[in-house]
């Protein structure tokens, strides 16, 4: 009888979990995602790729395209303001830049949303902060749709060929980023 009853009580336990992992995991499906992209792929699925096709707009609404990146080096940071991961990267970035900005082309492409980070947002974080970086508005996310954003900040280092070498998400050291640019550089 003892057994019966101990075989009951496990099986008892294990519905409950099972119920309870059920639940968790809707729990977990129902929250706000980092980004709003739903593609199946990743940003590295990206890597050896070719920079796929996508426009960004400046503050002045001036337009940019992946294609005016041919023939130099560029280093794109996917971001948002109100993101956590984003606030601690974008100062190793900003160094980056002015050691860089010669020699590299950067774009900070700011993953609009007219309620949660609208243009002015993300304008006045980067003034605030005195970032000196050049960011872009990604209306539509259409870059981050291109690139497989799933989470930000998503980082891509970009030969002069327009290929994409290296891709970083949530956080990079100074070190990686730098060794990482250093060879794109030096690359014949």
């Amino acid at each position: 009888m003892r057994k019966v009853w101990r075989l009951l009580l496990v099986f008892s336990l294990l519905l409950i979990c099972t119920a309870c992992s059920k639940e968790v995991a809707k729990k977990e499906s129902t929250e706000p995602p980092t980004t709003m992209i739903s593609s199946k792929m990743s940003a590295f699925d990206m890597l050896g790729k070719s920079l796929p096709d996508f426009a960004v707009t400046d503050k002045d609404g001036e337009s940019l395209t992946s294609s005016d990146l041919q023939g130099q080096v560029a280093f794109i940071i996917n971001w948002a303001s109100w993101c956590p991961d984003c606030q601690a990267q974008l100062p190793i970035i900003q160094e980056l830049y002015q050691r860089y900005n010669n020699r590299a082309r950067f774009l900070a492409i700011n993953v609009t949303d007219p309620q949660k980070e609208p243009h002015g947002q993300a304008e006045k974080y980067f003034s605030e902060k005195q970032y000196s970086i050049p960011y872009y508005y990604d209306d539509g996310q259409h870059a981050a749709d291109a690139l497989h954003v799933k989470e930000i900040p998503s980082m891509y280092l970009i030969s002069k060929n327009g290929q994409i070498k290296q891709v970083y998400t949530v956080s990079a050291s100074l070190e990686e980023l730098q060794a990482g640019l250093e060879n794109l550089l030096n690359e014949k």
